[in-house]
Order: C-alpha cells, then structure tokens, then sequence
C-alpha cells in the first residue's frame, strides 16, 4: 500500500555517528613516523608505541594489529606494566571482533577487565565493559550485552563523563528497540538526552529529540510525537543544519498524513523537498512520492501522477529496486482507483519484474495478489486465479497471514463468481479465521502496550515524587544551616556581654518555640496532603483501569461473539435456500430466527454500550421524512402479517425534508415498531408522523401506536430502564432482553428531545418521540427544489 513508502524513511534519520573512536586512547592513524619509531624504541617506550599502532589499523588491518598487540602485551607483563597490559588485551579483543570472531574476542575482553577491577583503573574497566557490550551485541546475545551496557553506563556516570553516558545510553536505547523493550528503550533516550544536554551537545539533542518521536510516533502518540520532533527541529534551525531541519519538517508532514490532516502534511512536505532542492541533493524519490500520496487520497489523480513519476525517475537514475517498486506500485494503484484497469495491470506487472530481480519474495507475493485483484476486476477469472495461486504459494512459504487472508479473500471472490458456493464459503471461513487469529494477536499486543505504557506512567510519578522529596529535604537542610548560623551570632553576642546574653536566650528560646511549633503544622498539613494525593491518584487509576478494561472486554466479546453468530447465520440462510423437506426447512428457519434474535441482543448491548461512554457519533444530514418512515415499516410487514396485524403507515402532509441524523431515527423506529409488533397480539400498529411549528422552531412527532397488552401505570416510570420489561424471569411471555427503551431513550437525549408513552392495559400503547429540528433548506441554505 502506499502508505508503506512514508514510513521507509523515517528510520534514516536517527542514527547516530557512533563509530567515532570516542574511546580511543592517543594516536589514531598509523604515520611512516611512528613504523621508524618503532624500530629504534625499547623497554616502556616501545609497549607503548605497541599499542598505539595495533588501536590504529585494527580495524582495517587486524591481523597486523593482533601481532602487535600480543608482543605489546607480552613486554607489558616483563615490565609489570598493568596500564599497557589493559590496553594489550583490549586491542587482542579488537583485533578478534573487527575479524568477526567474536567467540575468539571474549576471553581477552574479560582479561581485560578482571585487570582493570583489579588495579582500581576506573576509565580502563569501563572501556572494557562497552566493549564486552558490543560483542555480546555483535554475536546477537541481547540481554548480556544490555547488562554489560548497563554496567558501563553506571560506571560513566561515577567517573562524571556525561558524554560517553549519552552515546552508551541512545545505543542501549537501540538494544532495547532491538529485543522489543519500547518502553526501556523510551527511559534510556531520556537519559541520553539529559546527559547531551547537560554538556551542550545540541545536535545530539537534535538526534535523540528526533528519535523519541519517532517511539511515540509508532505507538500512535501524534501530539508526543509531533512536540519532540519541533523540538529537534527548532535546535535544527538555530544549529543552521538545513539537512536535519528538511528530515525533521518531513518527519512532520509524516504524522499529519497519518493523522488526515492533508492539508498540513502537504505544506511540511513541500517546505523540506524545497530545502532538498536548494541544497541540491539528487535522492529526492521519497520526498516525491509523499507529495503524491497526499494527492492520491485526495483523488486528485493527474496531479498525485505528476508526482510518483518524478519519484520513479529518480529512483530508476539511482537503480534502486526497492524505490522503483514503490513508484509502480503507487502508479498502478492510482489507475486502478481511476478505473483504468488495463493501465494499472501493465504497470503492475512492471513492478512485479522489478521485485523478481531484486528476489524480494514477500514483494513479489504482494504483486502476484495486486494482479490477481486486477483481473479479477476486469473479469479475466482464469488469469486472476493464475495470480492469486502464485501469490498464496509464495505466502505460505514466507509464512505470512496478512497476505493470506487476502488470498482467502480473493479465492472466495473468483468461487462465488464461478458459482462454486461450497468452495467459496470455506475459503471465506478460512479469511475470517485468519482475520480473527490477527485481531486477537493485535487485541494482546494493544492490551501489552496499555499496560506498558501504565507502568511507564507510574515510573515517572516516581521519579517526580522523588524529585519533590528532594527539594523538601533540601530545603530543610538549607533552614537547619541558617539556624546554625544563627545561633552561632548569638553565642558571639552572648560572650560580649552577659545582659546580651540574657536578653538573647529569650529571644532565642521564643523564637525556636514558635518555629517548631509551625515546622509542627507545616509537617502535619503535608502529611495530610500526600495522604489526599495517594487516596486521589489510587482512584483515579483504578476508574481508569476499570473503564479500560471494561471497553477491552467488550470489544473482545462483541468480536468473539458476532464472528461465529455471523457464521451460523450463513449457513442457515444457505440451508434455508437449498431444503426442500419442510420438516428440516422449519429446522432451519427455527436456527436462523434464533441466531438472528441472540445478534440483535448482541447489537443492543454493544449499542448502549457505545452510547453510555460517550463514543456515540452522530451524523447529521437531510433525511426525507416519509422515505424513511417507509424503509423503517417496510421491514416489518412480514412480521406483522404473521401475526395478522394491520401495519398502518400514517405520514403527515406531503413529503418533508429533515436535518438530522438518519441512522438514529431509523434505529429507535426499529426498537418501537417490533415492540409494538411483539406486544399485539390482534388489531393493528400504527406508525404516524407530525410536524409541530411554535414561533421559529419546530418539533418532529414520531407515533407508534399499538392495540397490544399494554403497560399498567406503576410500571411506566421504569420502562426505559435496562433489562426491564413487561413479563420478567424465566416465566415471561415475550422474549427480549429488555433494552430497547433503554437505547431509545439514550437516542432522543443524544439529538436533544424527549420520549412519553400512553398506555391502557389490555388497550394498547402509544410511544412518541419529540425531536427539535431544522428544515434542511434553513440549514445548509438551498431550496428543497434542490434535493428533489
């Protein structure tokens, strides 16, 4: 998808240029020099000058560095050298690691530092414990090189090198992204920020700022997200890094697009391909490709092709596959989307060849799919079958179920459309297994990050709690030393003069009566304070947690719940289709009835759910009055007709056009015309229709009538409750699980109106709903000519 294309770039921008020898101990290249030295140096002089050769070219030549570093080590032991000995084993270790023997590199790294412990040299011990890290790293043993890492860090930070903390700290960050620790991850930037910025390290700070946004970024924090990279973008600017300030206003322009505010991802996208061009960089692909996906989803499709084919220019100038695959495909999903299918299959196959040289399976898997869809639309079944098998091949062997499901997908689409039903209901099946397998692995990792990102806000009311407990105690120690002093002048004044010394014991004894009496007060409101606090916040997270939870547990149940429903419900309407024998026909329909009544109970509680926290959404449009009073009791003849009820429709005057919301008003005549169907059993329901104008507003009458069982007069105050009805328990004689009123009730409050109910027993009800509302017309200034 096109998507996929912003997201490649971020990654390049947060990487730091940690290779830097910001250990090394002295020399660094290898000069003619410091050879003809060699030949000539002795004794101490020549272990040293040893061991700067072999730190020198062990990178490049490691070999030569492992032999000069044995015999450095060999005439630092002579000499009873512990410093050079370190330093010896160290380079042996390098030598060992810059030639991937990483195994062959340990034992010297360990030597190393068990000699540094040894001899009390701090600086040397913790530049054995980040080398240790970095092989652990190299040899892909995580979690003892995050130890090690750690152990180094702690020993930067006792020797006071802020600098050497914030690089060991952001590559202990990236270790912890590494093995899937986000929210460890997040914690060590901080710490490698605070350290950068303690020494004025702005374009590290730029980095890491960056680099924190981009954690929050991918746990949908866009307004975290968006606050750390202006951040990183406003030391870019005062720093004058027209590089950095480019990447970090598209970085920008990347969430805004995820957020659908296109209009602002357009402008940063804009502003930093512009710096791009005026710095004259030639790999501007990405920024093309952005700038066409904005107008992609705008379906401003000339000018989004404008852009990928700028994109796919460069990336073809580049040869770079993977750039020239994105470019096609957005290219041939762009014709797709404007109806040009021929067009977007010939691109399409472009992008296949591309992915077949670049030997990118998973690429060539999704190809394969995007082709078999293609023709799939244009009516090619046979070609579009040939696709799709080579696309499900290709995902079974990589193992991947999203692109599995859509193969399941499409197979269903070409089996319904060759009328194979049975083969297009399992392959349906399995999509839908698939899609469930997906959700509930999405639903774990959503229910993991909830909790980490919990945690993650307990840590830091902590280390505020901590912060503060700090301050009170420096204050205190600053009140004691002012005390101190205090009492010091007193005792100076009291040897001057004994009536001096009278008059100030006085004094003194008064004035240390009143202030512990206020240290007293003071101590006892902040305990009293931090009590409230602790009993507030404990609250708080518990209605939180509570409320997350229960949002949670619904969601999983109403999926687990309506997949299999939804199941049994398609087989029944295939078996109901299909019988011919009347006895398992009525079978049938007795399955389906009971299936479609435990979905409607379903629906009703996840509705009032959604409504009862607030994340109802309300769509107001016009809605032609007497249409939807059709639709609603259209529904309903046969259920009435069953029973032998006259269903009257009774809309006033002629057709009306009302502004308000058309699925709201459909779903509470729903809930009132089958109750009032359910509770008649003879006569008639009736459903009618009035417009009430008083002054300059108006009033919409909704009336369901019914001459059904009727609602005795101690039970109508309750009857919009939930789970109340008429008859209740085991025994009662309609089915329902009481919810309907409940719902319309919390409908009609939603749009601003009210719900009354008459009622007789044994005489009917009837139920009317009053909704304030505004001719469309009025509303959205055209005539009602306009809409006819």
């Amino acid at each position: 998808m096109p998507a996929i294309a912003i997201r490649l770039h971020l990654l390049s921008f947060f990487v730091f240029i940690l290779t830097l020898p910001l250990f090394s101990a002295g020399n660094i290249g290898m000069t003619a020099g410091t050879q003809s030295d060699l030949k000539t140096a002795s004794g101490q002089d020549r272990v040293l000058l040893l061991n700067e050769l072999s730190e020198s070219i062990n990178e490049k030549e490691p070999q030569l560095a492992l032999q000069y570093a044995r015999e450095a080590y060999s005439l630092a032991v002579k000499y009873n050298n512990d410093e050079q000995q370190i330093r010896a084993l160290l380079n042996v270790g390098d030598a060992y690691y810059y030639s991937h023997h990483h195994d062959s590199a340990h034992p010297y790294y360990h030597q190393a530092r068990t000699l540094s412990k040894r001899h009390g040299d701090s600086l040397l011990l913790a530049k054995a414990l980040y080398y240790i890290a970095c092989n652990f790293d190299m040899s892909n043993h995580i979690d003892s090189s995050i130890h090690y890492y750690q152990l180094a860090i702690a020993k930067y930070e006792t020797l006071q090198m802020p600098e050497r903390v914030s690089v060991l700290s952001y590559l202990l960050g990236a270790l912890y992204v590494k093995n899937g620790d986000k929210y460890q991850a997040l914690e060590a930037y901080k710490k490698s920020l605070a350290a950068s910025e303690s020494q004025g390290k702005t374009q590290e700070s730029a980095e890491t700022l960056n680099t924190i946004g981009v954690m929050y970024y991918t746990w949908g924090n866009y307004q975290k997200a968006i606050e750390y990279y202006n951040l990183s973008l406003q030391i870019m600017r005062d720093a004058d890094n027209r590089a950095g300030t480019a990447k970090a206003i598209n970085n920008l322009g990347i969430v805004y697009y995820d957020m659908g505010n296109l209009d602002e991802a357009l402008k940063y996208y804009e502003k930093s391909l512009e710096i791009e061009i005026e710095m004259g960089e030639e790999e501007l692909q990405t920024y093309y490709n952005n700038i066409g996906l904005v107008y992609d989803h705008r379906k401003q499709y000339d000018k989004a092709l404008e852009y990928y084919e700028k994109s796919l220019a460069i990336a073809e100038k580049m040869n770079d596959l993977s750039g020239v695959s994105t470019a096609l495909n957005n290219i041939g999903e762009l014709y797709a989307a404007s109806g040009q299918n021929e067009l977007a299959i010939i691109v399409m196959k472009r992008s296949l060849a591309i992915e077949k040289q670049s030997r990118d399976k998973h690429g060539i898997s999704i190809a394969y799919n995007n082709l078999g869809e293609l023709y799939f639309l244009g009516d090619n079944l046979s070609m579009s079958q040939h696709y799709n098998d080579s696309s499900f091949q290709l995902a079974k062997e990589l193992g991947n179920p999203e692109l599995l499901q859509e193969n399941y997908l499409n197979y269903y689409k070409i089996n319904k459309a060759h009328g194979l039903f049975a083969k297009a209901l399992e392959n349906l099946e399995k999509h839908t297994a698939l899609k469930d397998s997906l959700f509930s692995e999405n639903l774990q990792q959503q229910i993991a990050e909830i909790q980490g990102k919990y945690d993650l806000e307990q840590k830091e009311k902590e280390i505020e709690l901590l912060n503060s407990k700090n301050q009170l105690n420096q204050i205190t120690l600053k009140n004691k030393q002012t005390l101190l002093q205090r009492q010091q002048i007193i005792l100076l004044i009291l040897v001057t003069a004994i009536v001096v010394i009278l008059i100030g014991l006085l004094i003194l004894s008064k004035q240390t009566r009143q202030k512990k009496l206020a240290y007293q007060l003071l101590d006892q409101r902040n305990r009293e304070l931090e009590r409230s606090r602790r009993d507030l916040l404990a609250a708080k997270e518990k209605a939180e947690e509570s409320d997350r939870l229960k949002s949670l547990f619904l969601a999983n149940m109403s999926h687990e719940l309506r997949t299999p429903l939804n199941g049994i419900l398609g087989f029944t309407e295939i078996l109901r289709t299909d019988l011919t024998d009347p006895d398992f026909r009525e079978m049938a329909d007795i399955i389906h009835s009971s299936g479609q009544r435990l979905l409607d109970t379903l629906n009703a509680i996840i509705d009032l759910s959604v409504i009862e926290s607030n994340k109802a959404e309300v769509s107001i449009t016009y809605v032609r009055l007497h249409e939807l009073i059709n639709e609603a009791t259209h529904k309903f003849a046969e259920a009435a007709e069953a029973k032998h009820l006259q269903l009257i429709v009774d809309p006033a005057g002629e057709e009306t056009t009302i502004y308000s919301d058309r699925n709201i008003l459909v779903r509470m005549l729903n809930i009132l015309i089958n109750n009032a169907i359910k509770y008649t059993a003879e006569g008639f329901v009736r459903v009618s229709t009035n417009i009430i104008t008083d002054g300059t507003s108006q009033q919409l009458l909704l009336k369901v009538s019914d001459t059904g069982i009727g609602i005795p007069a101690a039970n109508l105050p309750n009857i919009s409750d939930r789970c109340r009805q008429g008859s209740e328990g085991h025994a009662r004689l309609y089915e329902g699980a009481g919810l309907g009123l409940a719902i319309c009730k919390k409908y009609v409050g939603i749009l601003g109106g009210d719900i009354r109910v008459e009622s007789t027993p044994w005489q009917g009800s009837t139920f009317t709903i009053a909704l304030p509302i505004k001719n469309f017309a009025e509303a959205s200034g055209m005539s009602d000519a306009d809409f006819v």
